[in-house]
């Protein structure tokens, strides 16, 4: 793989995840507003909805898996953005399985 070819590869691996990234902080924004709304049984049964009504927050996984293998597409490159675009997918695919909304 030329050197032009690896860095549109990673410059598109950091897009992408920062796009999931995003994504996945607007799903846990609503979330958070969501469980502000509800009362006491539906705040001790918020687990159940949250899997219900946003469990297509998981999909957001694929874009980081995405990236990532775009990323490891060029790792036999010795490049300064590889450990950024390294980073940038293990964070994408490790905030969708954390509980943010919580925070917010």
């Amino acid at each position: 793989m030329n050197q032009n070819k690896a860095n549109k590869c990673l410059a598109i691996s950091m897009v992408i995840s920062i796009l999931s990234i995003a994504a996945t902080l607007f799903i846990n924004y609503l979330i958070a507003q969501e469980y502000a709304r509800s009362s006491g049984k539906t705040r001790a049964l918020f687990g159940l909805k949250e899997l219900y009504q946003f469990g297509y927050q998981y999909y957001v996984v694929a874009l980081g898996g995405m990236s990532m293998s775009l990323v490891l597409v060029t790792v036999k490159r010795r490049h300064p953005c590889n450990l950024t675009a390294t980073l940038l997918s293990i964070i994408a695919i490790t905030i969708v399985f954390l509980r943010i909304w919580r925070i917010l």
